[in-house]
């Protein structure tokens, strides 16, 4: 399973970062160059896409003390807001 960027819509691969159409271009890029050693970016342009399928992007208003607590939480943990409320979400709406 590959770190997925949901704000940016890009996957990691090999220490780099790829959207879609970059995963298609290097692709296109190894084919065209006759390296077929493409898999692992394929899978990645497949986990990257069934990642974001049915993605929406939604925003909200929060009060000025809700902002300076989710930035302090983002700025410890290295994740970034979206992700620190993507995981607020899930844990919350957990069935």
């Amino acid at each position: 399973m590959a770190n997925v960027n949901y704000d940016e819509g890009t996957i990691q691969l090999a220490n780099d970062w790829y959207a879609a159409e970059g995963l298609k271009n290097k692709i296109a890029d190894m084919l065209a160059s006759g390296n077929y050693k493409i898999s692992n970016y394929a899978t990645a342009l497949e986990e990257l896409d069934g990642k974001m399928e049915g993605s929406e992007s939604i925003s909200a208003v929060l009060t000025a003390k809700i902002l300076d607590g989710l930035k302090k939480i983002s700025s410890k943990s290295s994740k970034s807001m979206g992700d620190c409320i993507r995981e607020a979400l899930t844990i919350y709406l957990r069935p």
